[in-house]
């Protein structure tokens, strides 16, 4: 999916551009460099924002993330339509003549003088000839640059801003082009070791995490019925590269004791990521275990920072 939408936002940027600059086409008559140049610096601009923003793409809530994108392909959109309406305007090529003139939006003098009396700008072109029109039009510098300005800023803005889509979107897929690639047999983002007793609490963030697209490891989920489910953690244990430990108001469990020794020797000989997470109804006093002593906390008793995105920005650091 990466792959395809990063083709897409390169071909939204590279199409357009390289027929401004080579031909001329679909831009102002012999402005295709700035056009061209101008779609190439802002998609430059917009795909550096994004990659720069990776991480807030990574953690915003999708639904979020969606009307930011339906507004981006509105203005897009609505961008497009008024530059074909502007340049269906002011663009005009007769078929005797080979190359093209750029009328300004409201003609004076006399300019206006001549398109009244052919009844339209093509009409102008075909009764006084390219040059006699060409020379009205010098007349009125003001009005010229206007079209001009106006045409640039329907053009190269929306073919940024539709790349800046196309890579947003790529960013938002786990892709190895932007996270560092999984290890073998590695098919989740962390492992969440928690207390039975907390076992309602993390189901719930497991959920908010899914929604992140965070892949994570939650031992009653993964376990097949008929199988030893120490096997099933012990392996991926093994494979995890970032833990995350719940603790709660029940303490630390039996077998999370076992996961947390495991963990911390992981951690030393890995160098995996551990993340510390206190629950809501973690006591004040909470007792924290040695060999998670000295690691920064995810604190679900607060809600500034936002507990969740915290989560996820330890997560997913590059």
């Amino acid at each position: 999916m990466s792959v395809i939408l990063l083709l897409t936002a390169s071909l939204v940027a590279v199409i357009p551009a390289a027929a401004a600059l080579i031909a001329d086409i679909g831009v102002a008559p012999q402005q295709g460099l700035l056009f061209g140049l101008s779609a190439l610096t802002l998609t430059g601009i917009c795909v550096g924002l994004a990659y720069q923003n990776r991480h807030t793409l990574w953690m915003m809530p999708s639904a979020r993330l969606s009307r930011i994108l339906i507004r981006a392909g509105a203005f897009t959109a609505a961008c497009l339509i008024a530059y074909l309406f502007v340049y269906n305007l002011c663009v005009i090529e007769h078929p005797l003549y080979e190359s093209k003139l750029l009328f300004p939006l409201w003609p004076t003098g006399k300019l206006a003088a001549m398109i009244e009396s052919a009844s339209s700008r093509y009409g102008a072109v075909e009764t006084y000839g390219l040059a006699a029109v060409f020379d009205a039009i010098s007349e009125t510098p003001a009005g010229y640059a206007l079209a001009l300005g106006t045409l640039l800023l329907l053009y190269a803005p929306p073919i940024a801003t539709s790349c800046g889509i196309a890579f947003a979107l790529a960013l938002r897929y786990p892709s190895p082009l932007f996270r560092q690639p999984a290890p073998p047999h590695h098919e989740f983002d962390v492992f969440l070791c928690y207390n039975r007793a907390d076992a309602l609490s993390v189901r719930a963030i497991a959920e908010q995490l899914a929604a992140r697209r965070i892949r994570f490891f939650l031992d009653e989920n993964e376990n097949p019925p008929g199988e030893a489910w120490t096997e099933q953690v012990t392996a991926a244990l093994s494979n995890a590269q970032t833990f995350a430990v719940f603790l709660g108001a029940a303490g630390i469990g039996k077998w999370q004791a076992v996961e947390i020794q495991n963990i911390s020797e992981a951690r030393l000989e890995r160098d995996c990521r551990v993340i510390p997470v206190l629950l809501l109804d973690a006591p004040e006093a909470m007792k924290v275990p040695m060999q998670l002593a000295g690691l920064t906390w995810v604190d679900f008793r607060k809600s500034d920072p936002d507990p969740v995105s915290e989560l996820v920005r330890g997560i997913r650091r590059m």
